[in-house]
């Protein structure tokens, strides 16, 4: 019972979108949901039925890879037109919601997108869709075959480095005092070592809890504490915990390299919690990517820099309008750069990762991250 009220205090979006879809109808009754399709939806009794689009395009990658930027190319393309809110959607990668009740529920997907313009084409950018777990699966089981779909790629060093600086500037990164314990399982597991830098999420009460019983929340900051109330009575990776004024904050707002090798030094080989590590591994992401999309695109962040127009050409075709200004970050790093040793680290931890991407795309690849 307990467990219960936990879980039904968690709304998390997926799961509200699914319970949404219940009061909502699909006018044709015959209509097949699949890329870029257009159906009639009533999404609420006291409203008027409106014409919304599926997506024909999803931008998938993983944090500071960028993803945003291609998002602000596409977005000044005139047929291209992306949610109504302008936000990641978060849909197909909600962790509390089975492939099969995200396909079914996608009258709730699909009111995301509005209809504006009869030749519009609609699309979405979630960076999370690529490692999530099911939630390619679940994108095929709605979106099918014909889905266009763009994974951006950057150098996995240097996109680890931007985001640890990112979560630096946010207050999520802090160095943990004697007696805190990394999860290995459904045990407290090691104990941390003093002055290890970790990063996490912020609990209302101040407490600093591990990012691997949080990551999934997705955004959702106001109910990471039953989040973590519920796995940790399930005994699924409680993770470490850092009271309130047991830890020293880092980052002001950029944390200094030597805090990122600290970082490494306290992340499981395997990435396991700290999985920010393991989203470099991208052979694995975009294998299962192709494995479904077999003409899925594969775009290297460096070569949005270099020539956005020749990306958005490979992107959209002949007759792509010009990229317009450059794309400025919300939250650009300027920090420090990584420690010469460090570097050398992350790249033997990614050559065998690299490698087989290498050998993945074949010569698709050549050129990839020349200008990191």
């Amino acid at each position: 019972m307990v467990m219960r009220r936990a879980w039904a205090a968690l709304r998390p979006q997926g799961v509200a979108l699914i319970r949404s879809s219940q009061h909502m109808r699909v006018l044709n009754a015959s209509f097949v949901p699949r890329a870029g399709a257009c159906t009639a939806l009533r999404t609420s009794p006291l409203r008027p039925t409106r014409t919304y689009c599926l997506p024909s395009l999803v931008i998938v990658g993983a944090m500071r890879a960028g993803t945003s930027a291609l998002c602000d190319l596409l977005s000044k393309q005139p047929r291209y037109a992306r949610n109504a809110d302008g936000r990641e959607v978060h849909y197909f990668s909600d962790p509390f919601a089975s492939p099969r009740k995200l396909a079914k529920a996608w009258p709730a997907y699909a009111a995301r997108f509005p209809r504006r313009r009869r030749d519009e084409l609609v699309f979405e950018k979630t960076a999370q869709y690529l490692t999530s777990p099911g939630g390619l699966a679940a994108m095929f089981a709605v979106l099918g075959p014909a889905l266009r779909v763009v994974a951006v790629l950057r150098e996995p060093g240097a996109r680890l480095y931007s985001e640890f600086q990112h979560h630096c500037a946010a207050g999520r990164v802090a160095a943990a005092p004697r007696g805190a314990r990394r999860s290995t399982g459904p045990r407290n597991g090691t104990a941390l070592p003093r002055g290890a830098v970790v990063r996490g999420d912020v609990l209302p009460d101040g407490t600093l809890v591990a990012a691997a019983v949080c990551y999934a929340a997705r955004g959702l900051k106001d109910k990471l504490s039953v989040l973590h109330a519920s796995r940790r009575r399930r005994a699924a990776n409680p993770g470490w915990l850092v009271p309130r004024g047991a830890r020293t904050p880092l980052g002001a707002p950029w944390c200094a390299p030597a805090d990122f090798a600290r970082f490494l030094d306290a992340a499981p080989p395997g990435g396991g919690e700290w999985g920010e590590v393991a989203a470099g591994d991208y052979a694995v992401h975009v294998r299962a990517v192709l494995a479904r999309w077999p003409a899925a695109a594969v775009v290297d962040a460096g070569a949005l820099r270099r020539d956005p127009a020749a990306v958005l050409a490979a992107v959209v075709g002949a007759g792509a309008a010009p990229p317009g200004a450059p794309f400025r970050p919300s939250r650009a790093t300027r920090a420090a750069p990584m420690l010469a040793a460090t570097r050398r680290r992350l790249d033997e931890r990614y050559a065998a990762p690299t490698a087989a991407l290498a050998a993945l795309l074949g010569p698709a690849r050549r050129g990839f991250w020349s200008g990191d």
